[in-house]
């Protein structure tokens, strides 16, 4: 099966698992934290922000694991991606909504409403995921060339899929 092709970690891909699985676990610290104000400070808010950011932890805790090995099978982290594509997937619409449906406070003594700093939050969430999933993608793709070229030069007689 292609999933347990164990691709050596040379010094590149070493470095790019590494620098990848810690802005991957720095984002979910971010999120976790941006929801954890939000909970104790905004009148309504999604808690996606816990699950998702723990998600995005073990995601990052996992690449940086797998940096560290001297050989790991890609394919698992293949699968890794997928599943933080989703969440990342989510954590968008759950953001948007969260951001959209919100209510900006007009003057100070409104109880039922979010100020400026819970908007902010709320779309600074909205970034994270964003960016998140865009770099997933990326990793998607990159991990799926070294697969590849693992499976290529294992045995020329294998086609990569």
């Amino acid at each position: 099966m292609i999933y347990r092709v164990v691709t050596p970690i040379t010094s590149s891909l070493r470095v790019f698992l590494l620098l990848s699985g810690f802005i991957y676990a720095l984002w979910g610290i971010t999120t976790f934290s941006f929801q954890i104000v939000l909970a104790v400070n905004s009148y309504s808010s999604y808690y996606h922000g816990f699950w998702i950011g723990s998600f995005l932890i073990i995601g990052g805790i996992t690449m940086m694991v797998a940096g560290l090995r001297s050989a790991y099978p890609l394919g698992h982290l293949s699968r890794m991606y997928v599943i933080d594509l989703i969440f990342c997937i989510i954590g968008l619409a759950f953001s948007i909504a969260n951001y959209t449906m919100s209510n900006r406070c007009v003057s100070p003594s409104v109880w039922y409403c979010d100020d400026s700093l819970e908007s902010n939050l709320k779309l600074g969430l909205l970034v994270i995921f964003g960016v998140a999933f865009i770099h997933t993608i990326f990793n998607m793709f990159f991990i799926s060339k070294e697969q590849r070229r693992t499976i290529s030069t294992s045995n020329p007689n294998v086609l990569p899929y």
